[in-house]
């Protein structure tokens, strides 16, 4: 009886080993079900779909659905709860889940008040020079030669007012005194080197002698047989005063 047990000894001892590794591997994997099954059943919004979708490996040949899947799983901290959970020896485990999700493509600026407001576009403003225009101021043409504005003298003191139009020749004097429909010819030459103007005269007035005079600012004043005074100015010039010019007698 004796060598009967020793003979099966080395099988009993083979088949409770057997038994054993059987326990301990069923406790292992009954232990590993039920933390992943307890830990998708506590996320909020978790489906049996979200739950196979977590423990199916993501395709290797498809990156695109594997990112896809990890950013369906991802929640923010403030949905996952904390809970208290045993373990497989029944001890109570406290775990809380906290993950973060990052957004891929998502970007956050920030501007100050300054940057906001500011225009890129400034408005530079331009300040107007405003140049001074003058009048220019007529010059009267120098010399003898040209038109004028004469005033003979008649005997009651009034002035009869004409058109009067010199012509030179070298020092050789010719004009034509225009009033009211009378006309006087003067014809001479100069003398003192353009400054006096003499010779005769004929027309409504008969014949006689002239003398003038050349004044500064385009003006000249002079005589018609020393008794009646005879000047004339360009035009744009007021009329000599005094406008005769007679020799002493």
């Amino acid at each position: 009886m004796k060598n009967k047990i020793n003979q099966h000894l080395p099988v009993l001892l083979f088949l409770a080993v057997i038994i054993v590794l059987a326990v301990v591997l069923f406790a292992c994997e009954t232990a590993k079900n039920q933390e992943m099954q307890i830990t998708n059943v506590f996320t909020p919004g978790s489906t049996q779909s979200d739950v196979n979708q977590t423990l199916i490996p993501a395709s290797t040949t498809n990156p695109t659905e594997s990112a896809l899947a990890t950013a369906e799983a991802t929640l923010f901290p403030s949905a996952l709860p904390t809970m208290i959970i045993t373990n497989a020896q029944g001890q109570p485990v406290f775990a809380t889940q906290t993950r973060i999700s990052v957004q891929q493509g998502q970007a956050t600026t920030t501007r100050t008040p300054q940057q906001a407001t500011q225009n890129p576009y400034p408005i530079t403003s331009a300040t107007a020079t405003r140049i001074a225009t003058t009048t220019p101021t007529l010059i009267p043409p120098t010399g003898w030669a040209g038109e004028w504005t004469a005033y003979l003298a008649r005997a009651d003191g009034s002035f009869l007012v004409g058109a009067l139009t010199i012509t030179l020749d070298g020092e050789v004097f010719s004009a034509e005194f225009n009033a009211q429909g009378s006309r006087l010819n003067l014809n001479g030459f100069l003398q003192e080197g353009g400054a006096h103007a003499r010779g005769d005269y004929s027309g409504f007035s008969g014949v006689g002698y002239f003398y003038l005079v050349s004044e500064p600012g385009g003006a000249f004043v002079g005589n018609l047989d020393n008794e009646f005074a005879f000047c004339a100015a360009r035009h744009g010039v007021d009329q000599p005063e005094p406008c005769g010019y007679f020799f002493p007698r």
